[in-house]
């Protein structure tokens, strides 16, 4: 196709306007006649989506609402929510500003409007890195390049068309030529029954050669999800059988030095032979800052990778990033109000709680890329701020990555949380910029949300670092 022209204020029309202001999303008046159900093929002009179109917040909100109104009709009586949010704005911006949105247009089509767009799909690359959690949307495989489809739409009309094969096609083509040598598909199916819409989706990917290559019980791998579900599911990866794209791999200028042979192979074994139990048993990934208990002006933002060793008692490894290479910080245990009433005072000083982290969006729960509705996921991450308001934590960090330690160096270091404004300097700031890398979050938007969450009543011999500290300037 010719290379379309990013609409400007001077070149559309007043009657163009007059079209995008109404947001009729479903209007197809600039589109071609759809040609009868599996009788013909429209040769559809597919792009990735260009950056300029993350400002145009017509076309945002119109494929938002889009994805949202097709989503909504076809997974009806899957979930427990009804109208379906698969998606917001905000995603559908960074899906775009991050060059991973395939689009399919009108052929022949000389500017990107929303009327022009026939159906879209998102296209990225999975980054190395363990898969620890049962439903990760990740790459496990360190030394393979993993291409990722999802978030496929077409409009309904244009089903039948050769749209969704095509827009398949160009992302395969498109994880090729970025180095991927496999392909994989996300999909989430019923559990001992059929919902008509997912079992038709499977077809259609398993006519286009993919096959399952992993398969778990959604409530297992995301326990947090399971109540959002009108029935039993499942989660299911699937792929084309091997080989699958490209040939050959670079090696990636980042993972240096390279692994020997020897711990290649080492690590082989025992992905073969081991099943790493207590790893695979993490179900949620948190995000937030802790500060030094010996020094509350050193300030760490924290990766915590949480398990749920009982009802009573969590475990958390974390990590300075959620980004392959990740160096382990340190530990930090949740316990219940319960079992903290337990402990002698002495000991209930190094605890402390997460009340202010919560109410006040510091704490969040980062949405996974891949085919997690937003709506699903807030409501998700609700529940887990429900619970985790009434906990108490003790975190010690190994790793003092803040001031450039190249290895863990000296004494574990006593960590704590924040408990009311003031304490953590240019706080709106740098929750910000820590936003700006997770897809949806908005620590502004949280705050909000939570003004509800009941807030329990904290034991007073927890944060001991800030009462001390004012008990010592009284």
């Amino acid at each position: 196709m010719a290379s379309p022209t990013i609409p400007t204020a001077t070149t559309i029309t007043d009657e163009k306007v007059a079209v995008l202001n109404t947001n009729a999303i479903s209007s197809t008046s600039q589109l071609p006649s759809p040609p009868p159900r599996g009788q013909g093929r429209i040769n559809a002009d597919i792009t990735i989506a260009p950056a300029q179109l993350a400002d145009d917040e017509i076309f945002v909100n119109s494929l938002t609402n889009l994805i949202n109104e097709i989503y909504t009709d076809a997974e009806r009586g899957f979930w427990s929510i009804d109208p379906f949010t698969r998606t917001n704005p905000d995603e559908v911006r960074s899906f775009i500003t991050s060059g991973t949105l395939a689009v399919a247009w009108t052929p022949g089509t000389s500017r990107y409007y929303i009327e022009y767009l026939l159906g879209c799909g998102r296209v990225k690359l999975l980054s190395p890195e363990p898969d620890t959690r049962a439903t990760a949307h990740s790459n496990p495989d360190p030394d393979t390049q993993i291409g990722q489809f999802g978030c496929l739409i077409c409009r309904p009309e244009y089903r039948g068309s050769g749209v969704g094969r095509d827009l398949l096609k160009f992302a395969e083509s498109w994880a090729k030529e970025k180095g991927a040598k496999k392909m994989q598909v996300e999909l989430v199916v019923g559990d001992g029954w059929d919902h008509e819409e997912k079992v038709k989706l499977a077809g259609w990917y398993e006519r286009a050669g993919y096959r399952n290559v992993k398969e778990v019980d959604l409530e297992q791998g995301i326990p947090e999800l399971g109540p959002l579900l009108a029935k039993k599911a499942k989660y299911r990866k699937t792929s084309p059988p091997p080989p699958s794209l490209a040939t050959t791999l670079p090696t990636p200028a980042s993972r240096a030095p390279p692994k020997t042979a020897l711990s290649s192979t080492l690590e082989t074994g025992a992905s073969l032979s081991q099943d790493f139990a207590p790893v695979k048993s993490i179900c949620a990934h948190l995000n937030a800052f802790h500060v030094y208990a010996s020094d509350p002006s050193r300030i760490v933002e924290t990766n915590h990778y949480c398990a749920h060793l009982t009802e009573d008692v969590r475990q958390c490894i974390l990590y300075d990033s959620p980004n392959p290479g990740a160096r382990i910080l340190g530990i930090e245990y949740m316990i219940t109000p319960k079992l903290y009433e337990t402990l002698p005072q002495e000991e209930r000083r190094y605890w402390h709680t997460h009340v202010f982290e919560v109410k006040s969006g510091m704490l969040i729960m980062p949405k996974p890329t891949g085919v997690m509705p937003q709506a699903v996921w807030e409501k998700a991450e609700r529940t887990e701020m429900e619970q985790v308001v009434t906990l108490y934590g003790k975190i010690y960090h190994l790793w003092q990555v803040d001031r450039g330690d190249k290895l863990p160096m000296g004494e574990p270091q006593l960590m704590t949380s924040f408990t009311e404004e003031g304490q953590f300097k240019d706080m709106e700031k740098v929750l910000d910029e820590r936003d700006k890398r997770f897809p949806g979050a908005d620590w502004r938007a949280k705050r909000e949300s939570r003004k509800d969450i009941e807030v329990p009543e904290m034991h007073p011999d927890a944060d001991w670092t800030w009462k001390k500290d004012k008990q010592q300037q009284q």
